[in-house]
């Protein structure tokens, strides 16, 4: 006989009920369901738990209906013994903002601030800024990472939203809102700072033969005898050359933030320095002031000015003064900064004492200089080696 439509439509529903039922479960022990995506949540009651929080439910999301059940078990288990914080409210795009803004911003110089902020909205937000600070574990973000390896993001970015992501994951679970950093099992993906090209004294005579009698001759050799930041330089004002007892004091930096040229204060408290110059570099400075003078620039207060006579940008120096000018030299293409590795190199190789380097170039201790130029160390062993060697022969 075969079976009643009516009676079997009953039956299913029933299993239907039943099922639910069963995912739902007894109070305080949570309930599980599929979602239209096909991703599953549990969840439970934070009331039920006595657990003291805003929501009334905590919610785990994942791709099966295992992985959620065990980390749902989990927080209970934690709730039960007080260490459970809920935090399903939060997301990771708010808790970014929140931890950039509110801990880091006052913190930051303007060009971190911003370089921060770029990689956050464009990198994490996009990827994985929706789920929920609670809802992800450590191979979320080493999923995260090989992602933005396929979509070609460089190293140095995926580095960069690493070490973000740490620091407001950190901040979260200081504050409370998780009870575990799920960062703290990841490892940053491997990351090698841009190669150091510093010129041969060859390629530096030549550079400075190639800007002899130019309008930018002056910026070539200040560069190359102080070791300033490409910032630093572009922030010079006259004020801060003291020709007659030939010094030069680095007070500011000069920085592209969004399109708007501003003043910012230099990197760290060790690069505020004053720096001395020689009889030659004074002479160039003098030179180019008087070159200024006839080009009608009386009035601008900056030193390396623009066209206009104010204050030049980096991208305007790279694009119409430097490229231009290696080629005019026939130097290989370096980049502007290499000038301050080129000064370290050939202060360190002429006997200059790497603690006068340090203090010249701005670092905060001399472990960073002679870290940074290691490549001059074999060079140094031999100079060493060969004046010890002299002692035996006489």
């Amino acid at each position: 006989m075969s079976a009643n439509p009516l009676r079997l439509l009953r039956f299913m529903l029933w299993c239907s009920m039943a099922r639910r039922k069963r995912e739902r479960g007894v109070r305080g022990k949570g309930s599980v369901h599929r979602r239209p995506d096909g991703t599953w949540c549990a969840s439970f009651s934070t009331h039920a738990l006595k657990i003291p929080s805003k929501n009334k439910r905590a919610y785990f999301y994942g791709q099966s209906r295992a992985e959620v059940v065990a980390r749902m078990d989990e927080a209970i288990a934690l709730a039960k013994r007080g260490a459970f914080v809920p935090g399903n409210d939060v997301t990771i795009g708010r808790l970014m903002v929140e931890w950039l803004e509110d801990v880091m911003r006052s913190r930051l110089r303007v060009t971190t601030y911003s370089h921060y902020k770029r990689t956050i909205e464009k990198h994490i937000a996009p990827r994985i800024g929706t789920r929920h600070v609670n809802d992800v574990r450590p191979p979320d973000f080493r999923v995260l990472y090989a992602r933005m390896e396929k979509d070609g993001i460089s190293p140095r970015v995926r580095h960069q939203a690493h070490k973000l992501l740490r620091g407001a994951f950190r901040y979260a679970l200081r504050e409370g809102t998780i009870a575990v950093d799920p960062t703290a099992a990841v490892t940053a993906p491997v990351y090698r700072a841009e190669r150091r090209m510093p010129l041969t004294e060859r390629e530096v005579q030549k550079l400075i033969a190639a800007a002899r009698g130019t309008p930018h001759e002056a910026l070539i050799v200040v560069a190359l005898a102080t070791g300033a930041r490409q910032g630093e330089l572009l922030a010079l004002q006259w004020d801060d050359v003291d020709l007659a007892r030939g010094t030069i004091s680095i007070r500011r930096s000069l920085a592209n933030v969004d399109g708007k040229l501003i003043l910012q204060e230099p990197k760290t408290e060790s690069s505020r320095r004053s720096i001395a110059i020689g009889s030659n570099v004074v002479a160039a400075l003098k030179a180019h002031r008087m070159t200024l003078l006839a080009r009608g620039l009386r009035a601008s207060a900056w030193v390396f000015p623009n066209e206009a006579g104010g204050p030049m940008d980096k991208r305007g120096l790279m694009r119409r003064i430097w490229y231009p000018l290696l080629e005019r030299a026939r130097v290989r293409r370096v980049r502007f900064h290499d000038l301050r590795h080129t000064a370290a190199s050939l202060m360190l190789l002429n006997g200059v004492h790497p603690r006068v380097v340090q203090e010249r170039l701005g670092h905060a201790s001399i472990a960073i200089t002679m870290d940074l130029y290691s490549h001059v160390a074999p060079s140094l062993q031999r100079e060493a080696a060969d004046q010890v060697d002299r002692l035996f022969a006489s």
